[in-house]
């Protein structure tokens, strides 16, 4: 199967792109906040960062990319056809 999709109909197997979706508000929320970071670093906000050695572990099964594959002739095509994880 995996010959007649390559040799026959010039495709291939692409993997799904991971990323986030931004909206224009999504957008404007991340600026709004990186702007407040660098004024809160600019003052020396960061001698009061507490770093620990804890782990947070999830129960939940993580994304496998190599088990969601799509077919497609380019790797443009393939990103127009699947949205991002």
């Amino acid at each position: 199967m995996s010959r007649l999709i390559r040799d026959d109909l010039h495709m291939r197997a692409y993997r799904r792109s991971k990323g986030h979706l931004l909206t224009p508000a999504l957008k404007e929320i991340r600026l709004t906040r990186a702007e407040r970071l660098l004024q809160w670093y600019a003052e020396n906000g960061h001698e009061n960062i507490l770093f620990t050695d804890e782990k947070i572990f999830t129960i939940e099964e993580q994304y496998n990319s190599q088990n969601d594959k799509i077919c497609a002739q380019t790797s443009c095509e393939a990103k127009e056809k699947v949205p991002r994880v």
